[in-house]
């Protein structure tokens, strides 16, 4: 059959159902699928070269000697989600759309240290403290035990 510029456009996402978010639940399933898809990827793409780009301009200045950039990136990334998230959640209650492309598309790309430093930082507001203390021990002692792992497997493999 011919493809006409309907079907070839029928699985984008009109203007209103980005500006309502998209439903997880609902009679047209793949219309907020590919929304959701579309604006993680979007985002996920900006927050990659965004990265990439701080992470090499600061290298260039800083050297091997510490990874400056990491620690940058991470620590702009925390303070990006804590912004948006209590402006975008608690504030003005935006829509999962505008949640999707910035907090999980743009900042997991950008990192993912960022999702980690807000979770624990809501287990600590919602009275978890040990929560939160295990989080972090965990996150951070598999995260160095699975890497460790890795390098002895790509070792093995190698």
């Amino acid at each position: 059959p011919a493809l006409s510029p309907l079907t070839l456009t029928s699985w984008l996402p009109d203007v209103k159902s980005l500006l309502a978010g998209p439903t997880r639940f609902g009679k047209r399933w793949a219309r907020p699928r590919m929304t959701e898809l579309f604006l993680v990827g979007a985002g996920g793409f900006l927050g990659a070269i965004a990265r990439y780009s701080l992470g090499g301009w600061l290298a260039e200045r800083t050297g091997p000697v510490f990874p400056y950039e990491t620690l940058l990136i991470n620590v702009t990334g925390c303070f990006a989600i804590g912004l948006f998230m209590t402006l975008a959640v608690d504030a003005f209650a935006w829509p999962p759309a505008a949640r999707l492309f910035v907090a999980v598309g743009f900042l997991g790309a950008y990192t993912t240290f960022s999702t980690f430093g807000y979770e624990t930082v809501k287990l600590m507001e919602g009275g978890g403290f040990g929560l939160a203390l295990v989080n972090c021990l965990a996150s951070v002692t598999a995260g160095l035990v699975a890497v460790w792992l890795g390098i002895a497997l790509g070792k093995v493999i190698a």
